[in-house]
């Protein structure tokens, strides 16, 4: 069970069940949170227990009698046997595994991130930008933990899986579906975006520590939209390569500098799916083969507005190296 104390606000949650107990009188307020599924009750009152009549856009379940929590009042659902989420926990992204949100879900666009005197967290428990503020994320945010979301927003410049890290980017981009109508209508890539009103206001290096950052996602595309050459410099630390593209993945890289890099082939980038690089400045990477970018034998890539200066290989291409028999397109 989960005890909620005095006055405690709860945000776009997913509980198990909540007990609200009296010792002494204890009251409870629900925001954007689920909780649906399980046995008995899924919100109950103990003595002089209450849940706050200001408990607004919430998916309930069942509620034992005294609750006070009414379907339709305050945007609340209650009554829901079916919540639209993953029968078992899953790796969607983020350091932590969650309840994705199903086609069809009645929390799909149903939370609020205008609720007076609560701050709703622009982001999800993975780190995906929640509502209009995201890809195809819909025109309200989504209730509970997961949002669907077509963006992932990076507020930090640590190499780690941390949410908001840029390695869990990649990684949410790598799994993540996004079941919000507007995207299953027309889908966006899985796009990483980065705070240019936090951290990425000013320029900042990522210097990666963890290996190089692979898009695996042969499902949705990807798309990496760095705040621009002159703010983001990912670096490989002169120890991996920086960034690879895996066979069937569609990728787009733009806005940002790719440094640094050191592997046997595409130091910089190693490319075997089909690749955009645009307004990409790669530079001082160094390999065998394709110091700046390897373009393996299953891998077109585009590059466009960009710039592959100062690599190095040992063997061929230096800059970029094979375009054949998949050519490299548009170079430019």
């Amino acid at each position: 069970p989960t005890l909620r104390v005095p006055s405690e606000k709860d945000k776009g949650a997913l509980f198990k069940y909540v007990i609200i107990q009296s010792s002494p009188a204890a009251s409870a307020t629900l925001y954007d949170s689920i909780v649906v599924g399980n046995s008995g009750s899924d919100v109950s009152v103990i003595g002089n227990g209450t849940v706050s009549g200001a408990s607004a856009y919430n998916l309930i379940g069942t509620v034992a009698s005294g609750v006070g929590l009414a379907n339709g009042a305050n945007g609340n659902q209650v009554g829901v046997s079916d919540p639209g989420l993953s029968a078992t926990l899953a790796d969607n992204g983020g350091p932590t595994q969650s309840l994705a949100l199903l086609p069809g879900s009645p929390a799909l666009d149903r939370g609020s991130a205008a609720i007076v005197g609560v701050t709703v967290p622009t982001t999800d428990q993975r780190g995906a930008l929640r509502g209009p503020a995201g890809l195809n994320g819909g025109a309200a945010v989504d209730i509970g933990a997961y949002e669907a979301s077509s963006s992932y927003l990076v507020t930090s410049t640590a190499d780690s899986g941390d949410v908001g890290t840029l390695r869990a980017a990649v990684g949410w981009a790598n799994v993540s579906a996004n079941a919000n109508p507007a995207n299953l209508l027309s889908a966006d890539p899985n796009t990483v975006v980065f705070d240019t009103g936090g951290a990425f206001a000013t320029p900042q290096t990522i210097t990666l520590t963890g290996g190089t950052l692979g898009l695996t996602n042969t499902n949705a595309a990807e798309s990496v939209v760095g705040p621009g050459a002159n703010l983001l410099t990912v670096n490989g630390n002169y120890a991996v390569g920086v960034f690879q593209v895996q066979d069937g993945v569609t990728a787009t890289l733009s806005g940002l500098i790719v440094a640094g890099g050191s592997a046997a082939a595409g130091a910089g980038i190693d490319n075997s799916g089909t690749l955009t690089v645009d307004h990409v400045a790669v530079t001082q990477n160094s390999a065998t083969n394709g110091g700046g970018i390897a373009n393996e034998v299953s891998g077109v890539v585009t590059v466009t507005g960009s710039s592959v200066t100062a690599n190095a290989a040992t063997g061929a291409g230096g800059g970029i190296e094979g375009c054949q028999p998949h050519p490299c397109e548009n170079l430019r």
